[in-house]
Parts: structure tokens; sequence; C-alpha cells
């Protein structure tokens, strides 16, 4: 089969600039204990979708999980920007603030 080069069922591969792949790896490092290797990943996700909010709360809980509470408080701050109502973010803000205090 000649032509393009074809990914699962005949859909074209994932295009690397989408931030969604560099989201999920980010997720995946933290949840592996790869804190540096996260927060580099979710700072490419916020670069490819800079209006996501996803990517910029789980920088924020990667940054608590190193100690940095007063960056990880201006992701979420950032994040709450375009997602105002979510409240898992909310609720990681306000346990980020206590730590700060």
């Amino acid at each position: 089969m000649g032509g393009r080069s074809k990914g699962v069922r005949g859909r074209s591969r994932a295009r690397p600039d989408l931030p969604a792949g560099y989201y999920s790896w980010g997720v995946a490092l933290a949840k592996h204990g790869d804190l540096s290797g996260a927060e580099a990943k979710l700072k490419d996700a916020n670069q490819r979708g800079p209006h996501w909010a996803d990517p910029l709360k789980a920088w924020g809980d990667v940054l608590v999980k190193q100690g940095n509470t007063r960056e990880a408080l201006a992701k979420y701050d950032e994040a709450l920007k375009y997602a105002p109502n979510w409240a898992a973010l909310k609720e990681s803000r306000e346990a980020a603030a206590k730590q700060k205090s």
C-alpha cells in the first residue's frame, strides 16, 4: 500500500502540534513520579493550547507536589480564566492556598 502513512483504522497520524498529546504525556509522567518531565510536557501543552485549562491545572498540581505553591497558585488562577466553574480546579487552588499560609 503506497502513499501517506496511516495510523489506527486508516486515520492520519496525530499531529505533533496538538496540545492533547502533550497534556496526556505530562499527566502520565506525573503519575509515575517524573515531576520535572511532567512539568516540561504540561508547559508544551500550554504553549500549544494556551486557552485550555486542563494543562494549567495539571501543571499547578505538579508544582504543588514540588513545593512551589506560589507558582501553582498562578497556574490555577490562569486556568480559572478559562474554566471559572471547574470545581476540582477551585478545590486544588484552595488546598494550595492553605499550604501557602
